[in-house]
């Protein structure tokens, strides 16, 4: 019998397991080496440099940190033992260049690699001066390089930390994108998660977006300003997707000249959001700085001198926005984290794509359809996931019209908080911006809450009496139908719901329920969606079930199934209204699973299992619950 000794067991079990993982999975097992070290298993790591020359990483780490401690003419071999044909060099970046015949290799923060102390923190502040760090990284990196030996893994670690910083992404994707590279959508996102952390801080107590900007959100400003204020509206300003995360206090308290350059500096290429963000710190600072009321003039010549310019910067970051809230809704570890710090990410990020590509020349007129076929479906249904903690923006308003009013409707409130002579100065291309908002129909979108003001507020105005919308609400409550509720719609948000209201909305979808819709649609559609809304807002669980009720019931008839995805929506966005993420979860799954059913057979529920597949991605926990929903739906379709 042969005989095994119990440690040499233990390292063959570890292989056999390491040999049945993909290649990708299992070199990111043994990275860190960690695992290596425990089953003695011998590693090698080869780097490869081109399509035919293959060195080991200990020797390309041996070799780059001869160079960078002075050495000349450092040779590299192959794992054959043949000399390389490579010439290395250390960029003043403190990058090491790798020139091959055919191919240059760059292999960033080398520099990293002096093996004296003190080269080595200097080249780490310097790196730490150019690229955002989370908060904590930053320490512990530094930590790691004032020991008296600079190990690989240290090294590693360190460079991982780096690769992940938003700056290092913006211009890698920027390279791409000048270079005409064919760019897919994993180029949009970075490869290591770390990268969404030193974008923006991930929430530690906050419970909501008030709290996450008032305590958490407003410290990392003030870490960053304390840096340099030129490095944190840089790395920050993407963020300021809705007024009240512009931090106009902390930057009136920063250094008006240094502000007013960082300013300065993001104006080429910034996103039409980061510029309305910069342009209200100018009208507040204005008053007592007169360098920024011109500064401020130049931004509003930037934002609104040319209304066409202003509508493409939007459809692109519109774009990025879709494409970045499916991803980060989809993403394993980020889906668990709160819907508002994932739309604040999104907007970062959305920001940080906009300027990668703002020198492109692009077909403006396809990017918004491109980013709705890549991840429409996805986006819609991660917003309306998210009315559990977020009801009050839709995600129809990512049109590029609605972000242009938003942004106008932004700048002309910036204008009225500054004095005469300043507001008299901007006056002619606020009062264009206005007129072209006019002339496109939009007048009513400058009300509606910002990108990322979803959040419920604590209070809402009581319904008006008088004429306009007063009237018109009273119209409905004395006739409830979906003709009188139409003219509501986009309105009906910003107020409570008075009881003879409530009344009169029951009447209307008992009304529906049974009925056929064979004339037009869409007010049954756009009523039902801000219906749901309102449910979704209040917490109203009743209104949340005759919705439902209504929407499967209209659904069970041939002639108003042909958009069983609209049917979904609607019973997603009520699902916000229950009290719990546990209740939302089991109230969807049955919900849906008597939509699957009630439907009727191809081709009207072909969308549906789809949908349902996709929403499992969003959330396990749901996934779970919809097994029965997916299945009805596969068998209703099959």
């Amino acid at each position: 019998m042969i005989s095994i000794s119990p440690s040499k067991l233990r390292r063959m079990k570890a292989m056999y397991a390491l040999q049945k993982l993909p290649t990708s999975i299992r070199s990111a097992v043994l990275a860190d080496g960690e695992l290596a070290r425990v089953f003695g298993i011998s590693l090698e790591r080869p780097v490869h440099l081109g399509d035919v020359e293959v060195v080991s990483f200990e020797q390309l780490v041996g070799a780059f940190r001869k160079i960078v401690d002075g050495k000349k003419g450092v040779k590299l071999t192959n794992q054959s033992g043949t000399e390389v044909d490579a010439k290395l060099n250390l960029a003043s970046d403190g990058a090491m260049i790798v020139e091959l015949p055919q191919h240059r290799f760059r292999f960033n923060f080398a520099s990293l690699l002096a093996t004296k102390k003190v080269r080595r923190l200097a080249a780490f502040d310097e790196f730490a001066s150019r690229f955002s760090l989370p908060a904590g990284g930053q320490a512990q990196a530094r930590a790691r390089l004032s020991r008296s030996k600079l190990d690989e893994k240290a090294f590693v670690e360190t460079v991982d930390l780096f690769s992940a910083s938003p700056e290092l992404f913006a211009e890698e994707l920027r390279v791409k994108a000048e270079a005409r590279e064919d760019i897919t959508r994993e180029d949009f996102f970075p490869e290591h998660c770390g990268y969404w952390d030193a974008l923006i801080p991930a929430p530690r107590e906050a419970g909501n977006l008030s709290e996450y900007v008032a305590a958490e959100l407003t410290d990392e400003w003030r870490r960053r300003l304390g840096v340099s204020p030129g490095r944190a509206i840089q790395s920050l300003i993407g963020t300021c997707a809705s007024v009240r995360l512009t931090p106009v206090g902390l930057l009136s308290l920063a250094d008006p000249d240094d502000v007013a350059v960082a300013i300065t500096d993001n104006i080429p290429g910034s996103s039409p959001y980061a510029l309305v963000g910069m342009f209200e710190v100018c009208a507040s600072l204005s008053a007592s700085q007169g360098r920024f009321a011109d500064l401020g003039e130049r931004l509003l010549v930037e934002l609104v001198g040319d209304m066409n310019r202003l509508e493409n910067s939007c459809r692109v970051y519109a774009a990025a926005f879709v494409v970045t809230t499916a991803y980060l809704a989809q993403h394993e570890i980020l889906r668990e984290r709160p819907a508002y710090w994932r739309k604040i990410a999104a907007a970062a990020h959305a920001s940080a794509i906009f300027m990668a590509f703002a020198k492109m020349e692009l077909r403006y007129d396809q990017i918004v359809p491109w980013a709705m076929r890549l991840s429409g479906n996805e986006f819609v249904v991660s917003v309306f996931l998210g009315f559990f903690e977020q009801p009050l923006w839709r995600p129809e308003w990512i049109n590029p019209r609605y972000l242009v009013a938003d942004i106008v409707g932004r700048t002309l409130n910036a204008v009225h908080t500054v004095r005469d002579h300043v507001a008299t100065e901007w006056k002619p291309h606020t009062e264009k911006a206005r007129a072209a908002i006019s002339e496109r129909g939009m007048e009513f979108a400058m009300f509606f809450p910002s990108l990322l003001e979803g959040e419920r507020k604590a209070a809402y105005m009581d319904m008006p009496a008088e004429s306009g919308i007063g009237e018109k609400f009273h119209q409905f409550c004395e006739e409830p139908s979906m003709e009188r509720f139409h003219p509501l719609t986009d309105v009906l948000m910003h107020f409570n719901i008075p009881r003879r209201g409530h009344e009169a909305i029951k009447s209307l979808l008992e009304g529906l329920q049974g009925g056929s819709l064979t004339s037009d649609k869409r007010p049954v559609i756009n009523g039902l969606s801000t219906l749901s809304q309102i449910a979704a807002r209040d917490h109203d669980t009743s209104l949340a079930e005759s919705i439902a009720n209504a929407v499967i019931e209209l659904s069970a008839d041939e002639a108003n199934s042909s958009h069983p995805s609209e049917a979904a929506w609607r019973i997603i966005e009520c699902a916000g209204a229950q009290p719990t993420k546990q209740a939302l979860r089991a109230w969807l799954a049955e919900k849906l699973e008597r939509l699957a059913f009630a439907i009727p057979a191809p081709p009207s529920i072909s969308e549906l299992p789809e949908l349902i597949l996709m929403m499992r991605a969003f959330d396990p926990a749901l996934g779970i619950l919809l097994a029965r929903a997916g299945a009805a739906a596969r068998l209703a379709r099959s």
